[in-house]
C-alpha cells in the first residue's frame, strides 16, 4: 500500500469537502455530478422566425429597448424633433428613419464552470452575481465520466461515505 502525505491544513479540507458531498442532497442525480452555474444569455438575430423572445433596437452597436421613453431619448440623442404625442407605430417608423434597426432575440440557457458542492456554487454565484443576468445553481450529470466518478468515489470514501447511485 501507497501512502500520501498531506498537510493537515489540507487533511481537514478535503474531509471537509468528503463530508460535505456524502450529506448534500444529489437532487435524484447519480454520481458522478458536479454543480453548474445556469445563467440566461441573450441571442440576436435579423430574423424574428427563430429569435421571437423580443426585440432591441440597434445602431452603430448601441442596443436600445423599446421602451418608450429609451427610444424617445435615443432619438433626440440623436437630434430628431420627436412630438409630445406620438403613436406607437409612428415611433417605430422614426427609429427606422433615424437608421436603428429591430435585432430579434432569444433567450438561452448556458451553463459555465464546475463545482463539487451545491455551497461552493451558491457561494461563487453570491460573489459574483454581477457578471451573471440571473444566475441559478444547475446540478449535472457526469455521464460515463470515469475520471471524475475516481475522485468523486476517492473523496467520498475518505470520510465513510460512497459514490450516491
Amino acid at each position: 500500500m501507497k501512502t500520501i502525505q498531506l498537510t493537515e491544513e489540507m487533511y481537514d479540507k478535503l474531509m471537509d469537502l468528503s463530508k460535505k458531498m456524502n450529506t448534500q442532497s444529489h437532487r435524484a442525480t447519480a454520481m458522478p455530478c458536479f454543480f453548474q452555474v445556469q445563467d440566461t444569455v441573450q441571442i440576436y438575430g435579423i430574423d424574428d422566425k427563430y429569435n421571437n423572445n423580443g426585440f432591441v433596437w440597434l445602431k452603430d452597436g448601441c442596443e436600445i429597448d423599446p421602451v418608450r421613453v429609451d427610444m424617445i431619448e435615443a432619438l433626440l440623442d440623436d437630434g430628431f424633433i420627436v412630438p409630445e404625442t406620438i403613436s406607437d407605430d409612428d415611433l417605430d417608423e422614426l427609429m427606422e428613419d433615424a437608421k436603428y434597426e429591430k435585432g430579434y432575440y432569444r433567450n438561452q440557457e448556458v451553463y459555465s464552470n464546475a463545482f463539487l458542492t451545491e455551497e461552493a456554487c451558491k457561494n461563487h454565484i453570491k460573489g459574483n452575481r454581477h457578471h451573471y443576468k440571473n444566475p441559478k445553481d444547475f446540478l449535472s450529470y457526469g455521464f460515463r465520466n470515469p475520471e471524475l466518478e475516481l475522485v468523486q468515489q476517492f473523496l467520498c470514501e475518505l470520510s465513510g461515505g460512497k459514490l450516491h447511485k
